[in-house]
């Protein structure tokens, strides 16, 4: 169902209130957030670096000629959503911003190494998916990448979820060994 959102994605030019009602036909309410970003993020496709310098500036706060900017167009877009964002202009800083998915829906933010993107959709072959995003051929587009330089698929949520959390571990003091050995001698 995926690949079929995605090839209206690209094959059509559609507002944001169609992507919204298009996403909640297919998946429901729960793919607002991520049809909105998307529809907001095809609203700067087409911008370049060097031409609308400007503007991209303007957008993501930093000079995108001498920046790399991906990170800082999705946090742009997120805060324009009154969402949380990565807090970083990093690419890898998404890798504490929401939580993992292994099953990416549009909209959701796709990590790689040096770059970060929306996802779109998979292609036909499942080893590449389209991401759309800033600082990509230098400019908002959507382009295909292979899926072997995902490091990360990352779903919205209000707060991070760290995928596993560490065991604490116990350190055993003298003081903790003294009261369990007081508390066997009193039982028995």
């Amino acid at each position: 169902m995926a690949c079929a959102l995605g090839i209206l994605l690209l094959s059509t030019s559609w507002t944001q209130a169609s992507a919204r009602s298009l996403t909640e036909m297919l998946f429901g309410d729960r793919f607002n957030i991520s049809a909105d970003i998307v529809a907001l993020a095809k609203d700067y496709e087409g911008l370049n670096e060097k031409q609308d310098r400007k503007s991209l500036k303007a957008v993501t706060g930093v000079d995108p000629v001498r920046t790399p900017w991906c990170a800082a167009f999705i946090n742009a877009l997120l805060e324009k959503q009154g969402r949380r964002t990565s807090d970083s202009n990093a690419a890898l800083s998404f890798l504490k911003w929401g939580v993992k998915t292994n099953e990416p829906r549009p909209g959701d933010v796709v990590v790689m190494h040096g770059h970060v993107t929306l996802f779109i959709a998979f292609a036909e072959d499942g080893k590449t998916f389209y991401g759309l995003g800033g600082n990509q051929n230098d400019g908002v587009q959507m382009i295909e990448y292979s899926t072997r330089r995902v490091i990360s698929y990352r779903t919205y949520a209000e707060e991070f979820v760290p995928e596993y959390l560490p065991k604490k571990k116990i350190k055993k003091t003298k003081h903790t060994q003294a009261k369990k050995t007081t508390k066997k001698r009193r039982v028995t």
